[in-house]
């Protein structure tokens, strides 16, 4: 009985390993493939690419940002030619690729620069309020919070969420404008019709909310509808 026990106890570890080598064999053969299908998409972006394209250029540049592993090097640099040739989206990029320093040294100044050029031409919203973040914490750029106030309620009308969540923020605060809860819940309000908000828009529309009276409160929903059926 022992005997078979123990026979039992080494088929079943047998089989064990059987199918761990198997699942790991799959596993292998799926992240070759996934390497395999990354590879082939950034040589046709490449290609496109080197042809003068910009949009293939963003593209090739944000897929390399992704990639496994990333290369923001090479990104930075396609970034760079897609802006040479007018597009906005890559000069903002460039400006979000040295304010982090993500491929090249940090440079706050630089990444303001990057910023004004998509600003100047009415570039992506998320240029505005990355210049607006940076004028109202004087990283890069002169401390104006006036500045900043303009850039990121502008980023904020054109539908940037994050923007509308620090331009309440501003309002509530008082930061670049005069404190007005009603107007800083009813942004509160705009950017929570994405997905809901996030846990910190949620926490911070109950704390303001405490802070105002129902009147008060049926004014910012009214302005915020009104924003939204505008």
């Amino acid at each position: 009985m022992k005997r078979l026990v123990l026979l039992l106890l080494a088929l079943v570890i047998l089989v064990g390993t059987a199918f761990a080598a198997a699942r790991a064999l799959r596993l292998q053969h799926e992240e070759t493939a996934r390497k395999e299908a990354a590879a082939r998409e950034i040589a046709v972006l490449e290609r496109a690419a080197e042809a003068g394209d910009p949009v293939s250029q963003i593209a090739l540049a944000d897929r390399l940002r992704r990639a496994d592993p990333p290369d923001p090097a090479a990104a930075v640099s396609w970034y760079r030619k897609a802006a040479q040739r007018g597009a906005l989206a890559a000069a903002a990029a460039l400006g979000e690729m040295y304010e982090t320093g993500d491929g090249v040294p940090q440079d706050y100044h630089r990444a303001a620069d990057w910023y004004r050029v998509a600003v100047s031409f009415g570039g992506p919203p998320r240029a505005f309020l990355a210049l607006g973040r940076m004028h109202l914490y004087g990283r890069g750029v002169l401390h104006d919070p006036l500045e900043g106030f303009t850039l990121v309620r502008t980023a904020a009308e054109r539908g940037e969420p994050a923007a509308q969540t620090l331009l309440a923020m501003m309002y509530d605060r008082g930061w670049g404008t005069e404190a007005d809860r009603v107007e800083a819940y009813k942004w509160l309000l705009v950017a929570s019709r994405r997905d809901g908000g996030t846990a910190a828009d949620r926490t911070e529309r109950e704390r303001l909310s405490g802070r105002l009276n129902s009147q008060q409160i049926r004014e910012a929903e009214t302005r915020a509808e009104r924003w939204a059926s505008r």
